[in-house]
């Protein structure tokens, strides 16, 4: 019975997740002409020191393959939102937000934080949200812990 019940908690976890990120999705679509994957790159770079990274940092930050995170890149900055600045004798680009990618940051910065306050934070309690932060936290120390032993390709 107790396996059953961490299965279901486990799927609601997941669903939850899964619609979150789908309203998300298309609220920044609607209101900022972004989508969630580009949305992502965007806070990685801004939460960044110096606010740059290379491509395949992102790719690792967001779970992307390097292919495709070089895609994205190319098309943000097709867009006018990341620039791709010399790296001296080091190995690829650094990215960055243009000052126009900075503004639409923000803007979608806002269009995230209501989306979540309001289909996220205003539902649960402080003491759940206490629970469930040490939960998420022990359930990501574990798994990184089976990554960092055993590298998945």
């Amino acid at each position: 019975m107790a396996y059953m019940a961490k299965r279901s908690a486990w799927r609601s976890t997941m669903e939850a997740y899964l619609s979150l990120r789908q309203l998300m999705d298309a609220t920044l679509r609607s209101e900022c002409g972004l989508t969630m994957r580009q949305f992502e790159v965007l806070i990685r770079l801004w939460i960044a020191p110096g606010q740059q990274l290379r491509v395949g940092q992102l790719a690792t930050q967001v779970y992307a393959s390097h292919a495709e995170m070089a895609q994205r890149v190319t098309e943000l900055e097709h867009d006018g939102l990341v620039m791709r600045l010399a790296n001296g004798h080091e190995q690829g680009h650094l990215i960055e937000m243009s000052p126009h990618g900075k503004r639409r940051f923000a803007d979608a910065e806002r269009v995230q934080s209501d989306t979540i306050r309001d289909h996220y934070t205003n539902l649960i309690t402080e003491p759940e949200a206490r629970t469930l932060t040490r939960l998420n936290e022990r359930v990501l120390e574990a798994a990184q812990a089976t990554i960092a032993a055993r590298p998945l390709t």
